[in-house]
């Protein structure tokens, strides 16, 4: 074992440089003699990722285990060099949150370990455990046994509770206005009616009435720090019970309910599946409001607007992109359902809103 990379069982030639200059830098971490063995690669959306095995010298069982991501080139912010910026992001953002959560008792981190920003490649330790999109998975489908949905009903609650974490500390004197937060679905609701036509045009008229109707019981909004792209599938529970989330690509300064609304609209999108019962949906989205503020209700006007530009910013992607054949069938439901509530909360008056389906 000459090299302190071996590459047999790389998956692209994507992984050869970064797998390259890891193993130039590895050693410098975990001590001289370590090596890299790739295991499994597999490609995301936006990403490619590679799972490799750090292993000692003259070894094969691994001390750890290691992801090396590297992000698909594609224009951000209008040029290239945004793509550079987001993996850089990414990287300072797992370091700021490894270096305040990593040794707490409810939430735990990500180790960062190196960032090739020139390559878009970013390389952080493996956490054990599932993500919350795999547990609910397995564990919310149809009736869950009582003690099963207390502990979902936890991971929410923890859930609830690291997003509020993440925001404190902040020191932006910036804020967010209704306004601002009107002109951000109104751009997309724009590019709605553009693509779907007389039916757009309607939503986009009455949607914009209701939104006016709460934003005047809406007030400004300091922004905090915001994941900014928090599903299920980015949030893990650890092997020891505590909550990591992971992919900060993303982050950035927002307002207070973004993330909170997104993890909660993502939740409801589980619920198109006939496999998650409503109720079942409905308790762990509870959970998930109740850590985040005990006080925050489904009806509160400013997480009502939040929700309206989570379900028109993804009705508005699921319209306007391409597809698989086998996507598009499952889209079109998920589609359906958006355009449904939307219509209904564009027709509420004296403040009924529609229900969360």
């Amino acid at each position: 074992m000459s090299s302190p990379v071996d590459s047999a069982g790389s998956d692209g030639s994507m992984f050869a440089e970064p797998l390259k200059l890891l193993g130039r830098d590895i050693q410098a971490q975990f001590g001289p003699g370590v090596w890299l063995r790739p295991v499994k690669a597999w490609e995301r959306l936006h990403s490619h990722v590679l799972r490799v095995a750090l292993c000692p010298e003259g070894g094969t069982n691994p001390h750890t285990h290691l992801f090396l991501k590297v992000q698909k080139p594609r224009i951000v912010g209008g040029s290239v060099d945004g793509m550079r910026n987001r993996v850089e992001n990414d990287f300072a953002t797992t370091a700021r949150v490894h270096a305040r959560m990593a040794h707490g008792v409810t939430f735990g981190a990500v180790r960062p370990i190196a960032c090739y920003p020139e390559l878009l490649a970013i390389v952080t330790e493996e956490v054990t455990g599932e993500t919350l999109l795999d547990r609910l998975q397995r564990q919310a489908r149809w009736r869950p046994h009582v003690d099963v949905m207390d502990s979902l009903r936890e991971a929410l609650k923890a859930s609830g509770r690291w997003i509020r974490a993440f925001q404190e500390g902040s020191d932006s004197e910036e804020v967010m206005t209704p306004d601002a937060v009107r002109a951000y679905i109104d751009h997309r609701l724009a590019k709605i009616a553009n693509a779907t036509g007389v039916r757009g045009e309607r939503l986009r008229a009455g949607l914009l009435l209701r939104i006016d109707a709460l934003c005047r019981s809406i007030g400004a909004a300091q922004l905090v720090p915001v994941h900014a792209d928090l599903s299920p599938s980015n949030l893990m529970v650890a092997s020891d019970g505590r909550i990591v989330v992971i992919d900060f690509a993303m982050a950035r300064l927002g307002h207070p309910l973004q993330d909170v609304a997104r993890l909660f609209t993502q939740l409801q999108l589980l619920s198109s599946k006939p496999q998650f019962r409503p109720a079942v949906i409905g308790r762990l989205q509870t959970a998930l409001l109740e850590g985040f503020d005990p006080t925050l209700t489904n009806d509160e006007p400013a997480f009502r607007l939040q929700i309206i530009a989570q379900r028109v910013n993804h009705l508005g992607s699921l319209t306007i992109r391409r597809y698989s054949r086998l996507e598009g069938a499952y889209n079109w439901f998920v589609r359906r359902r958006h355009w449904g509530w939307l219509e209904a909360e564009a027709a509420a008056e004296g403040g009924r809103s529609p229900s969360w389906g």
